[in-house]
């Protein structure tokens, strides 16, 4: 019986991964790949569950991706029980003088282009776009519950331009790279109807103009399902932003003209994937660090990636994700605080060569909005969470992630805090 059950696992996981057998990969023994897991990319040939397997070669200089997924929350905060996760990934590196990555899920996209310019080996010219426009009444969450009273409809598009810098570093793989970018980004601030309470006055339609320093720092080895093996990643990004048409909005003119006509915020971020003394690289240890502050940032100064959030955790997965301020236990887009920090551990441990068991812990600080017994506002907010995940090659050359997650400091409507989290998503090329 266990034979006819090992026939039926290789055939439906392998035979969609693998091709047939191909002498001009090198061979490594199920003990060595273990011990010396392939990196990113890598072809090769083994046996797993007495059968030999071929893994081709992947040619990471031209990537195209997608993601399905949904995150259920428990207990749910409002109305968000599932929350369904879908987006398409494309990365271009043909060689060192040009590079295009984009993130599309059609209601916001964002994607960045850049080119050297002829004769500089180094320097470069840029073009990026970023929009957000989902068609429906958005409001924000205080401690799981929604705030009905300012639902409206908002969004924003916005193309930019510069120059930057960019060289390749140590260890040289396609995504080893540093650099630095400097965009403006003329952009359109626009809002329509709303569901909320008497006494709204809705924001004005305006005109934006922002600058961006973005700073990219990636030396880190990837490992078959592209999990950071050894090395670290650093980045920041420094935004200027002004409004030409801003005036009073909110319930009773709450919030003032200069409350987000001139916004500005810094946000900073690392990760760091290592072994474990005395033992082999089936075992590693990966933490991560996130920092920002804002002076004069509301709701409508964040976009979808730099709000902290729930969901998928890629951490430090590919070269433009790790930036991303994820607060494992949470909601979609929960928080915008105006000042956070997020410290995260993780132990993996490499069960199969392309599955993997995950255990994480860490805590987020934010001033997040808080309802007081004087009305909303920000207040000083620590938040513990645990989770575990199993990641691993699954049906048709794509990848499962399961991932279970517990918040101890989210508020959860009535059932006061904490709050648990399970993600499940499958992403595969195309």
């Amino acid at each position: 019986m266990r034979f006819y059950q090992q026939r039926l696992f290789l055939a439906a996981v392998f035979i969609p991964l693998c091709s047939l057998a191909d002498n001009t990969l090198p061979y490594r023994s199920p003990d060595n790949i273990l011990e010396n897991p392939p990196i990113a990319g890598e072809g090769f040939n083994t046996e797993f569950l007495g059968e030999s397997v071929t893994v081709p070669s992947l040619n990471r200089r031209s990537i195209n991706a997608w993601l399905v997924g949904a995150a259920m929350n428990i207990p749910a905060p409002s109305s968000r029980k599932v929350e369904p996760i879908a987006a398409l990934y494309f990365w271009r590196r043909p060689d060192d003088k040009k590079i295009f990555y984009g993130d599309v899920s059609f209601l916001y996209n964002s994607l960045f282009f850049a080119k050297n310019f002829e004769g500089y080996k180094n320097f470069e010219w840029v073009l990026t776009f970023e929009n957000f426009t989902v068609p429906l009444a958005q409001n924000e969450i205080i401690d799981g519950r929604d705030d009905e009273d300012q639902e409206l409809i908002w969004g924003y598009v916005r193309p930019g331009f510069g120059i930057g810098y960019r060289t390749n570093i140590a260890p040289f793989h396609e995504d080893n790279m540093f650099a630095a970018d400097f965009t403006i980004e003329p952009g359109f601030l626009y809002f329509a109807d709303s569901n909320t309470g008497a006494g709204f006055r809705d924001p004005q339609d305006t005109f934006e103009l922002r600058t961006k320093l973005q700073i990219r720092m990636d030396a880190m080895t990837r490992n078959l399902l592209s999990l950071p093996s050894k090395g670290f990643i650093a980045g920041a990004d420094a935004l200027f932003g002004h409004r030409f048409n801003w005036e009073r909005w909110g319930i009773n003119d709450s919030h003032s003209a200069s409350e987000g006509r001139n916004y500005a915020s810094l946000t900073g971020y690392s990760a760091i994937a290592t072994g474990l003394p005395f033992l082999s690289k089936r075992h590693r240890l990966i933490s991560s660090l996130h920092a920002g502050f804002g002076h004069q940032i509301d709701r409508f100064s964040h976009t979808p990636t730099t709000r902290l959030y729930g969901g998928i955790n890629p951490v430090a997965e590919e070269y433009h994700s790790g930036y991303l301020p994820t607060v494992p236990g949470a909601a979609m887009l929960e928080f915008y605080p105006k000042r956070y920090a997020i410290a995260y551990t993780e132990y993996r441990y490499s069960t199969t060569f392309f599955s993997f068991a995950h255990v994480y812990a860490g805590a987020a600080y934010m001033n997040a909005k808080r309802q007081h017994n004087a009305g909303v506002r920000r207040s000083e907010t620590i938040m513990p969470f645990v989770g575990a995940r199993f990641t691993t090659g699954f049906l048709g050359n794509t990848r499962l992630v399961l991932d279970a997650a517990h918040n101890f400091g989210v508020k959860r409507k009535n059932n006061g805090y904490g709050g648990t989290q399970i993600v499940v998503s499958v992403t595969g090329a195309f």
